[in-house]
C-alpha cells in the first residue's frame, strides 16, 4: 500500500493549523505572542519548499528544536515556540493524514503496541476529567506523552535512508543543546552561591536520559570504528556528557549509565571488548588527571559531588528515597481499590514530605511503572513492559547479525540506553517524561523498521 503523502494536502493542512494557532493566539495570549506567531506563518512559504525538496524535513526540524522545549524554562520563550510550531506545522499534519487514510503502523509487534500506547492517552484524558483531575493538570500530564503522536509519522518516512541519518543528526543536535544548557546552568548556580553549601548542593538536571543516552553512544561508538584515533576522539564526547550527567547529582543516573556501559561491554563481540576497556580506561584515566589538576580550584564543588556518591553507603537513611517508598505505597494501595481501569492522566493524590513535614495534591509519580499503571489502568503497565521486552530483544537480535560499524553502534545505544532507562525508572519515570518518550518513539521507530525491511543499506541510522 502507499502510504506517501501529497505534499499539496499536507500545505493545505498545515496551513489550516497555523491559522488556528494564530487566532488561538490573538484570543488567549495576547499582543505578546502574537508577533511570533505571525511570523511563523510568514516561514510557511519558505517552508513549503523545504517540504517539496525533502518530505521528511518538517519531523526533522520539529526533533531537532525539541531541545529547546527540553531546556526550557517557565513560560514560553522563543526556542520552545519554534519547537510548538514545527510540531504543531509538521508532526500533527502528517500523523493525521496518516491516520485519515487509515495506514495505521501494525507491521510488527512493536507497531501495535505503539498504536496502543497511543490509544491510552485519550483514554487517559477522559478518565482523569471524568474521576475529577483539573483540566490544567491533565494537560501538564499530557505534555509529557505529546511526542507518541510522531509515531507514525516516524514509521512513514523511517523507510527513507536520509531520514535516518537526520534523526540522528537532531538527537545528537538535542544532546549537545541539554549539555550546553546544563554546564551553563550549573556555572551560573556556582557563580552565584553566597554560602558553601550552595556550591555544594549545587545540581543542574535538564534531561538527564538525554545526557545519558549521548554518552553511552559515544562509548559504543569507540567500540566500532576501525581507527585508534578515531576512538581517542569518542572519549571527549564520551568525557563531556558523564560531566555533565555528574553535575545533575542525580545518582539513579549514575548507576543506569554504568549499568549502560556494562551493557555495551557485554553485548559486544570479543574484539570489540577490547576498544571498549581501551576506551574505558582512557576515560578514566583522562578524568582522574582533570580532577587532580583542578581539584584545588573547584574543592568545594568536588567535596558535594564527593558527599553525594559516598549516599550510597546510607541510602537506607535517605529522605527522598524514604518519601518516594511512602509514595509508591500510597499508590499501590490506590491501585489494589482500581487495578483494571486506573485512575486517568492529572489525578492527584497526597504526598507526603518529610523535610519539612507537610503534604501536597501532586499527579506526578516517581516510580514508572505504577506511574502508567495509575494512570492508565493494567494496559498501561502491559503496554511498557511489553514495548521494553521487544524493543531490546529485537535490537540485540539485530546486533548479533550486523556488521556495519555505524548500526552497531546506534544497536549497541538502544539496548543499552533503555535497559538503564528501565533500571532508573523505578524511581525515576523514563515513561512519564518528554524526553524519554521522545527517545522512545524514536528507538522503536527504527526497530520496527529493520523488523519489517530487515536488509537496509548500511547508511544512516
Amino acid at each position: 500500500m502507499d502510504t506517501s503523502v501529497n505534499q499539496t494536502q499536507l500545505f493545505a493542512f498545515a496551513v489550516s493549523i497555523g491559522i488556528i494557532i494564530l487566532f488561538a493566539g490573538l484570543l488567549f495570549l495576547g499582543s505578546y505572542a502574537s508577533p511570533y506567531l505571525i511570523a511563523v506563518l510568514g516561514l510557511i512559504p519558505i517552508i513549503s519548499l523545504l517540504l517539496r525538496i525533502k518530505s521528511w524535513i518538517g519531523i526533522f526540524l520539529a526533533t531537532a528544536l525539541s531541545g529547546f522545549y527540553l531546556i526550557g524554562d517557565t513560560g514560553i520563550d522563543l526556542g520552545e515556540l519554534a519547537f510548538f510550531s514545527a510540531y504543531s506545522l509538521f508532526i500533527l499534519p502528517t500523523t493525521g493524514l496518516v491516520l485519515l487514510k487509515g495506514d495505521l503502523p501494525r507491521r510488527t509487534i512493536l507497531d501495535a503496541y505503539m498504536m496502543i500506547f497511543i490509544v491510552l492517552i485519550p483514554y487517559g484524558a477522559v478518565l482523569g476529567l471524568l474521576n475529577g483531575a483539573s483540566p490544567e493538570v491533565v494537560f501538564n500530564d499530557l505534555r509529557f506523552f505529546m511526542f507518541l503522536l510522531a509515531y507514525p509519522a516516524f514509521m512513514l518516512f523511517m523507510k527513507h535512508a536520509s531520514f535516518r541519518s537526520s534523526i540522528l543528526i537532531a538527537l545528537l543536535l538535542v544532546a549537545f543543546t541539554v549539555l550546553i544548557e546544563n554546564f551553563y546552568n550549573y556555572q551560573e548556580i556556582i557563580l552565584n552561591a553566597t554560602m558553601e553549601w550552595e556550591a555544594q548542593k549545587a545540581r543542574s538536571t535538564t534531561s538527564e536520559f538525554v545526557l545519558m543516552t549521548a554518552a553511552v553512544f559515544f562509548f559504543a561508538l569507540g567500540s566500532t570504528v576501525q581507527s585508534f584515533w578515531k576512538r581517542l576522539i569518542c572519549v571527549l564526547p564520551v568525557i563531556a556528557f558523564i560531566a555533565g550527567l555528574i553535575i545533575t547529582q542525580s545518582r539513579g543516573f549514575w548507576v543506569a549509565c554504568l549499568l549502560s556501559f556494562v551493557v555495551v561491554f557485554l553485548i559486544s563481540s570479543s574484539f570489540e571488548r577490547v576498544r571498549v576497556l581501551l576506551v574505558s580506561l582512557i576515560t578514566f584515566i583522562t578524568v582522574g588527571l582533570m580532577l587532580a589538576v583542578f581539584s584545588q580550584e573547584y574543592l568545594t564543588v568536588i567535596g558535594g559531588l564527593g558527599e553525594r556518591l559516598a549516599s550510597f553507603s546510607s541510602l537506607g537513611l535517605d529522605i527522598s528515597l524514604i518519601e518516594r517508598a511512602r509514595e509508591t505505597k500510597t499508590i499501590v494501595e490506590m491501585i489494589s481499590v482500581n487495578p483494571i481501569a486506573g485512575y486517568g492522566l492529572g489525578v492527584e493524590y497526597d504526598r507526603w514530605f518529610l523535610v519539612p513535614k507537610h503534604v501536597e495534591s501532586t499527579s506526578y509519580i516517581h516510580n514508572g511503572y505504577i506511574n502508567l499503571w495509575f494512570k492508565f489502568g493494567i494496559a498501561g503497565l502491559i503496554v511498557i513492559l511489553g514495548i521494553s521486552y521487544k524493543l531490546v530483544q529485537k535490537s540485540y537480535s539485530f546486533l548479533r547479525k550486523e556488521s556495519d560499524w555505524l548500526q552497531r553502534t546506534i544497536l549497541k545505544t538502544i539496548v543499552a540506553a533503555w535497559i538503564g532507562a528501565i533500571a532508573v525508572s523505578v524511581t525515576s519515570p523514563q515513561f512519564y517524561s518528554f524526553d524519554g518518550i521522545m527517545l522512545l518513539v524514536v528507538f522503536t521507530a527504527y526497530t520496527s523498521y529493520r523488523l519489517s525491511a530487515p536488509n537496509i543499506a548500511p547508511v544512516g541510522p
